[in-house]
C-alpha cells in the first residue's frame, strides 16, 4: 500500500492527474491516506472542483474524511472562491467536533476573512482553544485588508500579551498590510518592533515600506528607510529597491534626487527607467517624459509601462499627433502591449482636446470591448462639449456597466441642462433618463 502511495504521490508531484488516477483505481483498499494524496494533489494542481467531487466519491466508499482531508477542502474552496462548499466543509467540520483542531481553525480564519466575514472568522478564532502565530497572522491581516485598522492593532496588542511571539511571516504580512494601506506611522512602528524581535527585513519589506512612505508623500519616514537600505547593502544589488526608492522621491515630490538615483545606480535596466518616466510624468513633467524616450529609443526597447508614461504624458500636454504616432508603435511591438490604460489615454486626450467624434470612432475601432472608464471619459467630454446625441450614446453604456450610477446619471443630467433639456428648470429625474437608450 505504502508503495503504491508513493507512486499515487509521485504522479501528482508531476502533474500527471490522468496516471495518478490510474495507479490509485488499481489499488485493492483505499484508505484515507491514500484518498489525501490523490486529494493533496488536485489541490496542488489546481483542480479545486474535482477536490470536492473526490471527498464524495470517498465518503460513498466508506472512507470517513479526517483533519488532513478537511484542510485541502477548505484549501480548495478558499483558492477558488467556493465560499458556498467552505460554509457547507465547515458544518461538516463542525459535526465531526473538529472544529477546535488548530489547522482547520486557521484554514476557516483565513477563508473568512478572505471574503470580508470578519465575524465568522472571529467566532471560529474565539473557539480555538489555543491560538498559534499564524492564526493570529490570518486573523489580524484580514481585520487590515478590511480596513479595520485600529481594531487590527489592537489585536497585536493582544497577542503579545498572549505571549505570543511573532515570527518573519507575522512581520512580513502585516507590514504588507499596514502599507498597502498607507498607514505608514504603524508600519514603521512594526518594521522598528520586527528588528527589535531579531527579525532582519527583506527587500520585499523594504519595498512594502517605501511604497507606503511614497503613497503618503512622507519623505521624512522614507529618508530614514532609504538610509537603512544603505546599510544593508540592498540598494546596491536589489533592482527592485532601487525601482521603490525612485518612486518613493518621485511621489514626494522630489525628482531631482530620484533621477540622480538613476544616475548613479549600475542598475539601468528598464524597471528603473520605467519607474523614473512613471516618477516624472506624477510630477507632471511631460516634456521630459517624452524627450527621454525619443533619445533613448534607440538604447532600449520601451515595454507597456514605458508606452502608458509617454501616452500620459502627451496626454498631459495636448499632444494628439504624437500620441497617436506612440499608439501605433506600440501595436508595431505588439498587439499584446496595447491595454485599455493605452486606449484610455488617447480617447481621453482626442476627447478632451474636442475631437469627440474621432474618440468615439477610435472606440468602435478597439480590439477589446470598451469599459466603463471608457464611456465615462467619453461621457464627461460630451458635457465639457455640449455634445447632447453623443452623451447619450456614452450614458447608455456607461450606464449598462458602471456600478457608479449616480455619478452618471448626474454627468446625463448635466448634460441635458446645459442643452435647456430641462423640465421648466427642474433637474430630469434618474427614473426618466433609466429608461434612455
Amino acid at each position: 500500500m505504502s508503495i503504491a502511495n508513493s507512486i499515487v504521490d509521485m504522479y501528482m508531484s508531476c502533474n500527471s492527474c490522468i496516471e495518478a488516477q490510474e495507479v490509485f483505481r488499481s489499488l485493492p483498499l483505499c484508505d484515507v491516506v491514500s484518498w489525501n494524496i490523490l486529494i493533496a494533489g488536485y489541490v496542488e494542481s489546481g483542480h479545486y472542483n474535482e477536490v470536492l467531487e473526490l471527498i464524495e466519491k470517498m465518503q460513498e466508499n466508506g472512507v470517513s474524511p479526517d483533519i488532513l482531508t478537511y484542510y485541502f477542502a477548505l484549501t480548495a474552496c478558499m483558492s477558488s472562491g467556493m465560499l458556498c462548499n467552505g460554509m457547507y466543509i465547515h458544518a461538516e467540520i463542525a459535526k465531526g467536533g473538529l472544529e477546535s483542531d488548530l489547522v482547520v481553525g486557521s484554514n476557516l480564519v483565513s477563508m473568512y476573512v478572505k471574503h470580508g466575514l470578519l465575524k465568522e472568522a472571529w467566532k471560529v478564532f474565539d473557539s480555538l482553544p489555543f491560538k498559534d502565530v499564524v492564526v493570529w497572522t490570518a486573523l489580524i491581516a484580514g481585520f487590515m485588508e478590511q480596513g479595520y485598522g485600529e481594531e487590527a492593532w489592537n489585536l497585536v496588542q493582544w497577542m503579545k500579551r498572549d505571549g505570543i511571539v511573532p515570527d518573519d511571516v507575522f512581520w512580513y504580512t502585516i507590514i504588507a498590510s499596514l502599507s498597502t494601506h498607507e498607514d505608514i506611522e504603524k508600519s514603521v512602528v512594526c518594521f522598528y518592533m520586527m528588528q527589535e524581535q531579531g527579525v532582519l527585513p527583506d527587500s520585499l519589506v523594504y519595498t512594502d515600506i517605501l511604497e507606503s512612505c511614497g503613497n503618503s508623500a512622507n519623505p521624512m519616514f522614507g529618508k530614514k528607510i532609504h538610509a537603512l537600505v544603505k546599510d544593508d547593502a540592498f540598494e546596491a544589488r536589489e533592482e527592485g529597491l532601487i525601482v521603490s526608492l525612485i518612486g518613493m522621491y518621485c511621489k514626494c515630490g522630489d525628482g531631482v534626487y530620484a533621477e540622480k538615483l538613476f544616475d548613479e545606480s549600475v542598475m539601468k535596466g528598464l524597471p528603473a527607467r520605467n519607474a523614473l518616466l512613471a516618477g516624472y510624468a506624477h510630477l507632471g513633467k511631460s516634456k521630459y517624459v517624452i524627450d527621454m524616450c525619443r533619445q533613448g529609443s534607440q538604447e532600449w526597447h520601451p515595454d507597456q509601462l514605458t508606452f502608458l508614461s509617454v501616452l500620459n504624458a502627451c496626454c498631459h500636454e495636448g499632444l494628439i499627433d504624437e500620441g497617436l504616432e506612440y499608439l501605433k508603435a506600440i501595436g508595431k511591438v505588439s498587439e499584446q502591449y496595447l491595454t485599455y490604460e493605452h486606449c484610455n489615454c488617447i480617447i481621453d486626450l482626442l476627447a478632451r482636446s474636442g475631437h469627440v467624434t474621432e474618440a468615439f470612432s477610435m472606440v468602435e475601432h478597439l480590439p477589446f470591448q470598451a469599459d466603463t472608464v471608457t464611456w465615462t471619459i467619453l461621457l464627461v467630454a460630451c458635457q465639457k462639449w455640449g455634445n447632447l446625441e453623443l452623451g447619450r450614446e456614452a450614458f447608455k453604456h456607461a450606464k449598462r456597466l458602471s456600478s457608479n450610477q449616480s455619478g452618471t446619471f448626474a454627468i446625463m443630467s448635466n448634460i441635458y441642462l446645459d442643452n435647456n433639456h430641462s423640465r421648466n428648470g427642474v433637474n430630469i429625474s434618474a427614473s426618466e433618463m433609466a429608461s434612455w437608450g
